[in-house]
């Protein structure tokens, strides 16, 4: 979902919210997906599904296996996805390509930005506590600490010694694959719109915007009204955020 939504604004210089996507402020910020390019990006998509050429398991169900078992010719998705896929079916009977983008847009390709989840230190803990998280972080950002976790999963890499290490043991000789997504991440300088998301309840937000893609698949609603209440649901999550956490 996060490929159709926050993936193609990024890449094809959209922006996704005001306030640069959350960026300037947690105050007064709005979604910025019921405009033309995600309306007529939803729409096609939509297009596809009644013609059975698209298909989408939700966010809850892996669509992996709809790759590997060869319900589908094409697959969109995480590079992290990468490690399954190769598991299921091997190496050498898949390519990766970077994402398409919208024909006729100047901006694209843009840039990608990092997905997955986050760890965070919090405060309140026994001081001393605190050395032993240092310690741990100090070890997953260490080069071959992040080798390893990318060369085994098809995440990618965090940090320059991450890269180095994996350059010194040709991982990206062996896997020109892997490089793909290190290309979309550095396509182009990010511009203030396309450095990331930050914006308030993110994971409710994307729940809505998952009902919304779910309702046009289904053909439910078009893509004009999926988009327009997805943003007035987000709009009023993004506000129950700013009124919660706001200075």
């Amino acid at each position: 979902m996060w490929t159709d939504i926050e993936e193609f604004a990024m890449w094809n210089g959209y922006p996704l919210a005001t306030k640069d996507n959350g960026y300037l402020s947690d105050q007064g910020v709005k979604l910025e997906i019921d405009t033309p390019p995600f309306i007529d990006h939803l729409k096609l998509l939509g297009q596809l599904a009644q013609k059975g050429e698209y298909l989408w398991n939700g966010v809850a169900t892996s669509t992996v296996p709809l790759f590997t078992n060869g319900t589908c010719a094409m697959y969109e998705n995480s590079s992290a996805s990468g490690a399954a896929i190769e598991k299921g079916i091997g190496s050498s009977s898949f390519g990766v390509a970077p994402l398409p983008t919208v024909t006729g847009d100047k901006a694209a390709p843009q840039n990608t930005v990092v997905g997955g989840a986050s760890l965070w230190v919090m405060s309140g803990a026994a001081k001393d506590t605190y050395k032993g998280d240092a310690e741990f972080l100090h070890f997953l950002m260490a080069g071959p600490s992040q080798a390893y976790w990318a060369s085994h999963t098809g995440y990618v890499a965090v940090t320059k010694a991450g890269v180095y290490a994996l350059r010194e043991a040709n991982f990206y000789t062996k896997n020109p694959a892997a490089l793909v997504p290190v290309h979309e991440l550095t396509n182009k300088p990010a511009l203030a719109w396309t450095r990331g998301v930050r914006l308030g309840y993110l994971p409710e937000i994307r729940t809505v915007e998952a009902n919304a893609i779910a309702a046009v698949l289904s053909g439910k609603q078009s893509a004009s009204q999926a988009l327009a209440a997805a943003q007035a649901s987000g709009d009023q999550i993004l506000n129950q955020f700013a009124q919660q956490y706001g200075g």
